[in-house]
């Protein structure tokens, strides 16, 4: 699959009901180490293996929120040294 260059790529407007079945989904699927994405007749499967990299932004800014989830890994690459620090996510303010 290393060789493979494809992309997928999906937006839409969902309320926070659909948003948790999708979290639920992909963490599911990277627990279970298999990825397939799709829409409209594209798809694209990915195989997470060895050590990803992770990384969230949270912002606010005049009333607009955003939050970014960011997950990459080399396909060809399974054993690297894992960085210092754990994240912390919670709710009602626990994490502050």
């Amino acid at each position: 699959m290393a060789s493979d260059n494809h992309e997928f790529r999906h937006e839409s407007l969902e309320d926070r009901t659909s948003i948790a079945k999708y979290l639920n989904a992909l963490s599911e699927a990277f627990a279970n180490g298999n990825l397939t994405f799709g829409h409209n007749g594209h798809a694209i499967e990915l195989e997470p293996r060895g050590l990803l990299k992770f990384d969230v932004k949270a912002t606010r800014k005049r009333g607009a929120v955003k939050v970014s989830i960011r997950l990459n890994w080399q396909e060809d690459e399974e054993d690297r040294d894992p960085s210092v620090g754990s994240l912390v996510i919670s709710t009602s303010g626990e994490g502050k």
